[in-house]
């Protein structure tokens, strides 16, 4: 069964250029992996500092190799203190 996971992101007003080089970096990585099936991010049209991450997987393993992988785990260090607020993570 399919893994979909969405992830609502507000960072900082001055991590914004850092944000949109690591992410569009992490974004490019995730496609390459085998089991993802989608991976894009949006933008907010009001406001440019909130952002959606969504992903769509094959399974729940490819799910779990993504988790593991090197680009993920430099990620979350990356953007975990540029964030203004909790992230919410939805998954279906």
């Amino acid at each position: 069964m399919k893994k979909v996971i969405i992830v609502h992101l507000e960072i900082k007003q001055e991590s914004r250029e850092s944000f949109m080089k690591e992410t569009f970096s992490i974004t490019s990585k995730s496609k390459e992996e085998i089991g993802c099936l989608e991976y894009n991010v949006l933008e907010n049209c009001y406001s440019e500092n909130k952002f959606m991450i969504y992903e769509v997987y094959e399974n729940n393993k490819a799910f779990d190799d993504h988790k593991e992988s090197e680009h993920y785990k430099k990620y979350i260090s990356f953007v975990m203190p540029i964030l203004a607020k909790e992230p919410v993570i939805e998954i279906y």
